[in-house]
């Protein structure tokens, strides 16, 4: 498939998005996509300035020559007086994209691809951009994918072939994917979270069913057959107009799971009367159904899912979802289950099967470090009671816990006799877990973004360099980076290498290795 360009000239820009140009571009300028990152920019790229409007774009203090070369797209209030560069003014920047993304849509060959549910769609869309790369560029908007995310990386639209769109239930519920309007949505799984936001399970099936509702008459609609309300999500598929395709263990699913082999990552699965074998490179049973959909949604985009079938043994996890690697920290041998960017009922079940399916070496345990699951509501402290069973029945030896919905999880743990350790928050859990560590144990991490556990695995990571255990004097810094780290990603910036080389050594200094 060939890369169709956008081409737009600057007096067609202005009528779409109702803008002006304060200042022109050259005659020959053309739209050449929208940057809303320092990091991710290309030459020709219109910059979005971040403003009150909009969560994503450029901050002005980071604006240079290079990057406004292409031209600004700014609201009327921000100061550019010192700025030589193109700039198109609009009065309301959301508005501007919308129509933009509108236009672009209905004038480029790009396949628009959207995923959304209640766990998944990272993975997901991590796997359809990795099985559509070799057919095509492809462009993604990563983990960006609330309201301003997913406009702003629709509009780049038609400088790639594929655009695989991750869509949050906030972005659904502000009408984010409408202008879009894929050709492919693809719904993964649907489970409490959000509870302040709906009044239960069928609500909020619906609110994640919008996406489908955007679909054209000649779209896809790539549908988990296994959700409890999934005739509510068909109905709304159908009323679009769109072709419903279905996935899951359910006998009546188009692709359907029948078994999934954890030590050798294999998926048997059924696509329509055909048996199909193929391994994943992602781990757990969760993936293996995640998989399943991705190839439908692969499929109806126009890419025969046999084509891709070697591609997913290719594919590693992103960081911080059920990733799996060995490290030796603190003078001991342990594998690191990483999956604690977010977490849920329903992902937190499928962590502790992933937990079980690996067998610690002679002599290690299987060890938990759980954060609290976020945004459950009134019934937060019964579903974290809940996890109680699964995590028994995982074959658990220890759990480390921390976050003020944990007790109730605490407390369950200690009446069944399991060992448990609680902690008001993530500070000061890196010490007792580094020196309980015991040769061939697997560590599983896993908790909601705002638990800050994925900080702690971080912190693990660091740790690498200590060969004996953890001296108390150097757990200041190892906060001390991770603070620095925090502070830097808040700002939309990296760690410089020099402090990352400077920490590094400090760590070998402290083991006695220089």
């Amino acid at each position: 498939m060939s890369r169709q360009s956008i081409g737009m000239d600057a007096a067609t820009l202005a009528e779409i998005t109702g803008g002006r140009w304060t200042v022109l571009p050259p005659a020959s300028w053309r739209y050449g996509g929208l940057c809303f990152s320092a990091f991710d920019h290309a030459n020709g790229q219109l910059v979005l300035l971040r403003t009150a409007q909009m969560e994503y774009g450029v901050p002005l203090e980071r604006l240079n020559a290079r990057l406004a070369r292409g031209g600004l797209l700014a609201a009327p209030d921000v100061d550019l007086s010192t700025i030589s560069a193109p700039v198109l003014r609009v009065e309301s920047v959301p508005d501007a994209l919308r129509a933009l993304v509108a236009r672009l849509r209905s004038g480029t060959n790009t396949i628009a691809l959207a995923v959304t549910g209640s766990v998944g769609k990272t993975s997901s869309c991590h796997l359809l951009a990795h099985l559509l790369r070799r057919h095509g560029s492809v462009r993604s908007n990563g983990q960006k994918n609330f309201h301003d995310g997913v406009l702003c990386q629709a509009a780049n639209l038609g400088t790639a072939d594929f655009l695989v769109v991750e869509v949050s239930l906030q972005a659904l519920v502000q009408n984010a994917t409408s202008a879009l309007r894929p050709h492919v949505a693809l719904l993964t799984h649907v489970s409490l979270v959000h509870a302040d936001l709906h009044s239960g399970l069928a609500e909020l099936t619906e609110k994640k069913a919008r996406l489908l509702a955007d679909l054209p008459p000649d779209g896809t609609a790539v549908v988990n057959r296994d959700l409890e309300h999934f005739d509510r999500a068909e109905r709304i598929a159908r009323a679009s107009g769109a072709r419903v395709v279905t996935f899951g263990v359910h006998e009546t699913s188009d692709f359907r799971l029948l078994a999934y082999d954890a030590a050798s990552r294999t998926v048997t699965a059924c696509f329509g009367r055909e048996p199909v074998h193929y391994r994943l490179g992602l781990p757990g049973r969760h993936m293996a159904l995640n998989s399943l959909g991705v190839l439908a949604a692969v499929q109806a985009a126009g890419v025969p899912w046999r084509t891709v079938l070697d591609d997913c043994e290719t594919i590693r996890p992103a960081m911080g979802r059920s990733g799996i690697e060995a490290l030796h920290v603190c003078g001991r041998r342990v594998t690191v289950i990483d999956d604690s960017y977010n977490a849920s009922p329903a992902s937190m079940q499928a962590a502790f099967a992933l937990l079980a399916s690996l067998q610690p070496a002679p002599g290690g345990r299987r060890v938990a470090i759980l954060g609290d699951m976020l945004e459950l509501g009134a019934d937060s402290r019964a579903l974290h009671e809940t996890l109680a069973e699964p995590l028994l029945a995982a074959g658990v030896d220890a759990v480390l816990l921390c976050g003020d919905e944990m007790r109730a999880l605490r407390d369950r743990l200690a009446g069944a006799g399991c060992p448990v350790q609680w902690f008001e928050s993530t500070h000061g859990m890196l010490e007792p877990l580094a020196r309980s560590l015991r040769d061939g144990d697997v560590l599983l991490f896993k908790g909601s973004y705002g638990s800050d556990v994925r900080e702690v695995a971080a912190e693990l990571r660091l740790l690498r360099l200590v060969p004996s255990p953890l001296p108390s004097f150097q757990q200041p810094v190892v906060s001390t980076f991770l603070s620095l780290q925090r502070a830097l990603e808040r700002a939309q910036t990296r760690v410089p290498a020099p402090v990352g080389r400077w920490v590094r050594w400090q760590f070998r200094k402290l083991g006695g290795l220089v």
